[in-house]
């Protein structure tokens, strides 16, 4: 995602001389896909969620915690881990990333 970010803030000032309005909105997009990135990086998910993210089930996201591979952020009955540190089940996902339909539809 960091290259897509230089990539568009290239192609904006590249841009800026010839076509200034396609400009602002590359650099409007970058902006906003760079605050999607914070905001997943301190984000935390339920078990259930990280599930549906990384392709692990609930109990065996909840075993990695108790075993202390994962940090829990929520309490002992209601594990939160955070969404950027969500493991990613080999062969389940070719990216990872912040899920950003959860994140444009206010999703936690």
């Amino acid at each position: 995602m960091v290259d897509l970010l230089e990539k568009w803030r290239s192609r904006a000032a590249a841009l800026e001389a010839y076509a200034p309005p396609v400009a602002h909105v590359l650099r409007e997009c970058a902006q906003e896909l760079e605050a999607a990135q914070k905001q997943a990086a301190i984000d935390t998910v339920s078990l259930a969620e990280a599930s549906l993210i990384g392709g692990f089930t609930a109990d065996a996201l909840g075993k990695m915690i108790k075993d202390g591979r994962i940090q829990n952020y929520g309490n002992k009955r209601r594990p939160r881990i955070l969404r950027s540190a969500v493991p990613v089940k080999p062969g389940y996902r070719k990216e990872r990333g912040p899920d950003l339909m959860l994140l444009a539809v206010g999703g936690r």
